[in-house]
């Protein structure tokens, strides 16, 4: 941790020296970046409300309709909780998201030409890393490739719309191979109706 903070003040302190500002780093690129490494990731549907609040502050102009359609064209290729094996201390381990990130632009998923905080492109920061076919760990199993992916893509986060979600409402599959559910539903006019139903 204390390593993760010197790291952040020096690329702030570089930022600040460059006159980089983060309306230049936080574009609709670098957003559309975040997603697909969101659902590489098999991330939580909470990213969705964090990156539409970030894309807004940034006049980014992003739906979460967009973000889906982003995201449907991603498989996920980490085997983490909670739809995996491994956490994020084991990717961490084998080279952290940065390897995802690789793999994911070497098959045209990132914008490559993406500015970030330390003044380079993403690819160019990539530049330091290994491709996954480089892991001299043959037998790790926390990131698949995009050929042979953990998970096809539309099989995550899917922004759905109907008479019950009028205004759209998100399905995270996590890996799971469900194109149809069949079943009741329970309306509730609140948070707190649903909460205390959940509890009772």
């Amino acid at each position: 941790k204390i390593n993760d903070c010197k790291e952040s003040v020096r690329a702030l302190m570089h930022m600040l020296q460059h006159n980089i500002s983060s309306r230049d780093i936080i574009t609709k690129k670098a957003i559309e970046n975040a997603i697909v490494i969101v659902y590489a990731l098999g991330g939580s549907t909470n990213a969705f409300l964090h990156i539409l609040a970030i894309a807004h502050e940034a006049e980014a102009h992003l739906t979460m309709e967009e973000m889906g359609d982003i995201g449907s064209k991603v498989p996920i290729l980490a085997n983490m909780r909670p739809h995996g094996l491994y956490h994020m201390s084991d990717l961490s381990e084998i080279g952290g998201v940065p390897i995802v990130m690789k793999e994911l632009l070497n098959h045209g998923f990132l914008h490559g030409d993406a500015l970030t905080c330390t003044g380079k492109t993403v690819a160019e920061n990539l530049e330091l890393y290994p491709s996954l076919t480089d892991l001299t760990l043959r037998d790790q199993s926390v990131v698949r490739s995009v050929s042979d992916p953990f998970a096809e893509a539309g099989r995550h986060i899917t922004v759905i719309k109907g008479s019950l979600a009028p205004e759209s409402a998100l399905l995270k599959l996590s890996g799971k191979k469900m194109d149809i559910f069949q079943g009741p539903a329970i309306c509730f006019n609140g948070e707190q109706a649903a909460f205390r139903a959940i509890i009772q």
